[in-house]
């Protein structure tokens, strides 16, 4: 970056090096006003490029702050689920252990009846972790882009 940042530094030097010399020789015919408008226009060219580079440089960053929060957020998410698939099977391992024990068929609908209540309330918590964990992970993904969109507007409303 800093690298990026001299060598623009040096084309931009470059450039105004260049636009003294072309204007040097016409000093005296065209006069001062000419060359000041030139080199006003030239600083101005110069700022606004700077200007430029700075938001590109602050929109990367931006990115790279989104995808480390993506990325993370990713990670969160496949751990819960594996979580929940891992303590899924487990309920299903010792229902079908209950299962074998069954010795009549109302022991079969009782043993039946519990585990249908028993998931039902667990897949409730767990639909709710998810949801939980997903408006974070939204919101961890968004909150550099809202960051950014409250700087620029304080800096419009500083301006005016």
């Amino acid at each position: 970056m800093a690298g990026a940042k001299t060598k623009a530094k040096t084309e931009t030097n470059k450039t105004e090096n260049t636009a003294k010399e072309a204007f040097s020789f016409v000093g005296a015919e065209v006069g001062d006003n000419v060359r000041t408008a030139a080199e006003t226009g030239l600083r101005h060219a110069r700022d606004g490029f700077d200007r430029i580079k700075e938001t590109a440089e602050e929109t990367s960053e931006l990115f790279e702050a989104s995808l480390d929060n993506a990325a993370k957020g990713f990670s969160s998410l496949n751990r819960k689920m594996i979580e929940i698939a891992r303590a899924n099977v487990d309920a299903s391992f010792d229902f079908a252990n209950e299962l074998v024990a069954v010795r009549s068929p109302a022991d079969f609908f009782e043993v039946n009846a519990a585990f249908a209540r028993k998931q039902f309330a667990a897949l409730t918590g767990q639909g709710r972790d998810v949801a939980e964990l997903a408006s974070g992970f939204a919101r961890d993904v968004a909150a550099p882009v809202g960051e950014s969109v409250n700087k620029a507007l304080r800096q419009i409303i500083a301006a005016r």
